[in-house]
């Protein structure tokens, strides 16, 4: 099996090709009948068995490449699982899930995708890649994951396909209805190759999963698949947490975990010397929080209204441009300024987020890349962001390509408040990790008793008026936690509960 499972995976990409042309009819007849539930229409699951006494180890392996595999845009989530059964095949269930065959075909494409994907027959001693497509057959939906999950393997009849699925779809309002299943789905193996179709039946432990099996009903559906289909398994698998990806929270982009290389050794003191700085996975805003956003936050929590902010939060130019509670009219989808260090800090825990870190900040403006000045690269030209004056103000959010994490306005737009307190010599003795990491209770303190510090804080990545130096990755800059300007907003990090 080892010799296939590369062409498999080539013949995946190669044949996605032909499936744009009919991708439009695919989807149609893929799609449940409640749009409601979000149940990703493509699947590309590995069916994988370990070496005998090789568990450990390819587990071990997996989780160690499972920042690359989490971290394109393009995967809807990761899920992995265990068979409850590790005598019988398949032991391990790995599932990629996307929400169209492009974005399977461009993540397949990806090279450090494809290098693991290559890696994978050395690491296992079975191993088999299939490609799904959803069904309307049936779909239920109540949690975004569930531990347990009962999974059917089945092989259409000759010729009696139709009547297979009408048979299933005859039933499916009961299956529905069964309330110890949480979730169900049902796919299609989209090259027609065995097993025809995948089905599954999700719970939220062994013991729902037992009473389901217990039920007459459920008993005389599977004495039922015995003669509806050409043959058919089940199994039962338990949902492992090791290396799984958690649906991104709308708006937000998964930054993997990892080192990467931080500020420089040719500029200011303050950004000097370059250091590896190994910083874990967070979700950042792909956006700079807007105006409308902001409007929300503040409608909801008075007292940072205009109006009513206590003077200590802000220089007396708080929100300068708004009337009232209202922002100027048509910018909705600007960036929000003027505002403090302490309101974007209020407006974070309100959003169920926090400020970033100046590290983490930096790590998702490079955007992947290593040693460049921008979150493009090193090449400057003024189409690539919002600064010197070009515009000569601020311009709505996303404009501007975005970096290789696919986050926009990294460079230029506004500056960007850190929850960082600003040391111009803090690189110089800085280690080789997080600093809130490396200083146990001190993330909590600054987010629980932000309203009590007065010390200046870490702005980033330049602004509408700043030439090219300014909006450099690595440049550093500070304000008091009090000052608002028509230079300076923000966005926010939340890190995942996995």
């Amino acid at each position: 099996m080892r010799s296939r499972v590369g062409r498999l995976f080539l013949a995946v990409f190669l044949s996605v090709l032909v499936a744009f042309t009919v991708q439009g009819e695919v989807m149609e007849a893929a799609s449940p009948e409640n749009s409601t539930i979000k149940i990703s229409p493509v699947r590309v699951v590995l069916f994988v068995d370990a070496p005998e006494g090789g568990k450990a180890a390819y587990h071990e392996w997996f989780v160690s490449v499972a920042p690359v595999l989490q971290a394109p845009k393009e995967i809807r989530r990761i899920r992995s699982y265990d068979n409850v059964d590790p005598t019988v095949s398949p032991q391990l269930l790995i599932e990629f899930e996307f929400d169209s065959f492009l974005d399977m075909a461009a993540y397949l494409d990806r090279a450090d995708i494809a290098k693991i994907m290559a890696d994978h027959p050395n690491r296992a001693s079975d191993i088999s890649v299939h490609t799904f497509i959803r069904r309307s057959d049936y779909a239920k939906k109540e949690k975004s994951a569930t531990p347990i999950k009962k999974v059917f393997f089945v092989n259409y009849p000759v010729g009696k396909k139709q009547a297979y699925l009408t048979w299933i779809k005859s039933i499916s309002g009961t299956l529905g209805e069964i309330p110890q299943l949480k979730a169900s789905a049902s796919y299609d193996n989209y090259y027609g190759s065995t097993p025809h179709r995948f089905a599954e039946h999700e719970f939220a432990n062994l013991e729902g999963a037992a009473a389901y099996d217990a039920l007459e009903f459920v008993k005389a559906i599977r004495s039922e698949l015995d003669v509806r289909t050409a043959s058919w398994s089940q199994h039962t698998f338990a949902l492992r947490s090791d290396y799984m990806r958690a649906e991104v929270p709308e708006g937000m982009v998964l930054i993997p975990a990892g080192a990467f290389e931080m500020g420089r050794n040719d500029g200011p003191k303050d950004e000097r010397p370059r250091h590896t700085v190994y910083v874990d996975a967070f979700y950042i805003d792909r956006y700079e929080v807007t105006n409308a956003q902001y409007r929300q936050f503040i409608r909801a929590n008075p007292q940072w209204q205009k109006e009513n902010i206590a003077e200590r939060f802000h220089d007396g130019t708080y929100l300068r441009l708004w009337n009232k509670n209202d922002y100027p009219v048509g910018r909705g989808d600007y960036p929000v300024n003027y505002v403090s260090w302490y309101a974007a800090m209020a407006y974070a825990q309100w959003a169920g987020k926090r400020l970033p870190t100046e590290a983490e900040w930096e790590k998702a403006a490079r955007g992947g890349l290593v040693g460049k000045a921008y979150p493009w690269g090193d090449a400057t030209n003024p189409n690539n962001a919002n600064h010197a004056r070009y515009i000569n103000d601020t311009e709505p959010v996303g404009q501007y390509a975005p970096n290789g994490y696919k986050v926009y306005d990294m460079a230029g737009n506004v500056w960007e408040w850190c929850l960082d307190e600003y040391d111009k010599t803090f690189y110089d003795k800085s280690a080789k990790q997080n600093l809130f990491i490396e200083n146990e209770g001190m993330l909590k303190v600054v987010i629980d008793d932000f309203k009590t510090i007065k010390t200046a804080r870490v702005f980033r990545g330049g602004c509408w008026t700043d030439n090219i130096l300014f909006i450099r990755v690595d440049n550093r800059d500070a304000g008091l936690p009090n000052y608002a300007s028509a230079f300076g907003g923000f966005r926010c990090v939340r890190i995942p509960s996995n």
